[in-house]
């Protein structure tokens, strides 16, 4: 009876935070699931941090097909120690190299 009082009052120590990387890949499964893709990906009004970041990654086509790679080969490559969201964001939509920064048409480059 002790043990059953003593855990009663006491809150859990461990609150699970999904982060960043989990709440996009949530995301994109959940809209898989429903059969759509980037083009069916809204913003969030008003949204800042990494709620509106993890839509902007999702609507661009390049970043919904490699989401699609990386579901069928599962999502050690989103657990690994070197991915880190805030870089994969930065590496995919930074205006000073990021993929997003190059045009889309390879006939531009002759």
């Amino acid at each position: 009876m002790s043990i059953a009082l003593h855990l009663s009052r006491n809150e859990t120590k461990h609150i699970y935070m999904e982060s960043p990387t989990e709440g996009m890949i949530q995301t994109f499964k959940a809209m898989k699931a429903e059969n759509l893709d980037c083009k069916d990906v809204k913003p969030i009004p008003m949204a800042k941090g990494a709620s509106a970041k993890q839509r902007e990654l999702l609507m661009q086509d390049y970043v919904w097909q490699m989401m699609e790679y990386f579901n069928s080969s599962e999502t050690h490559y989103f657990q690994s120690e070197v991915m880190n969201f805030n870089h994969f964001y930065n590496s995919l939509m930074g205006s000073s190299g990021g993929v997003g920064s190059f045009p889309r048409n390879p006939s531009m480059y002759g």
